[in-house]
């Protein structure tokens, strides 16, 4: 049974490839714990193609985190679910269309690993990476343009585990947008500023259960909102 897990678990890292949260950026887990979570996200972020104003975005997320804690120090997830992408130019009428923005959803696909490399009396700090990947299409007055989105989050942070009645966290993300818009006026989209901050707080709720609240500050903000049950 661990065996398969094992491999169930290492499969899941190539597919790592973000507006889902980071989350507590610690997971202490005991070998093999298994972890789900539904999160609901949205990060606004800035956006690089070259011209002469930015390009914004609005990534919204509706995504089931699945985690296997494969050693005490590490675990790997699995993200699946909905990302819908508002993407807005100052250049409107060149690259957006006549409303100056794409918005469409569709499946999104991704995944990361965390590990702890300090436990602390106090405190313990991690590393970890997490990404997410999809493809969206929006079509105006016979024009169809399409955005490939692949997003990935590098993270370092810390976790409180002593504060009575809840964890709370902080950290710093380095954020990697390669997006492509594809149709009228194509162009590739890299995120402006990547290094953001986050901050947030694991609330147990009984003995499974917990709620988690996450907030992204910098250039890029967001927030991020799930329930987690370990079993």
């Amino acid at each position: 049974m661990r065996a398969t897990l094992a491999l169930f678990a290492a499969l899941l890292l190539p597919v790592v490839a973000g507006a889902q949260g980071i989350g507590n950026p610690v997971f202490s887990h005991y070998d093999f714990v298994v972890q789900g979570s539904v999160e609901y996200a949205s990060l606004d972020r800035d956006l690089d193609s070259g011209r002469q104003n930015p390009e914004t975005s609005e990534l919204t997320t509706t995504l089931f985190k699945g985690v296997v804690g494969v050693h005490p120090r590490l675990d790997l997830h699995l993200l699946l679910g909905q990302a819908n992408l508002d993407l807005c130019s100052g250049d409107a009428q060149e690259v957006c269309g006549e409303n100056g923005q794409i918005s469409a959803s569709d499946f999104a696909y991704g995944g990361g690993a965390r590990w702890t490399f300090w436990q602390g009396q106090h405190v313990e700090a991690a590393i970890g990476g997490q990404g997410l990947r999809f493809s969206v299409s929006d079509e105006t007055e016979n024009t169809r343009r399409t955005v490939d989105w692949a997003s990935y989050q590098l993270f370092a942070g810390a976790s409180f585990p002593t504060v009575p009645y809840a964890t709370p966290y902080l950290g710093v993300v380095y954020d990697i947008v390669d997006a492509k818009l594809s149709g009228p006026n194509a162009v590739d989209l890299e995120v402006d500023s990547p290094t953001s901050a986050f901050a947030g707080v694991d609330i147990p709720w009984g003995n499974y259960l917990s709620l988690s609240l996450e907030a992204t500050l910098g250039d890029n903000t967001g927030w991020a909102v799930g329930v987690n049950a370990r079993y």
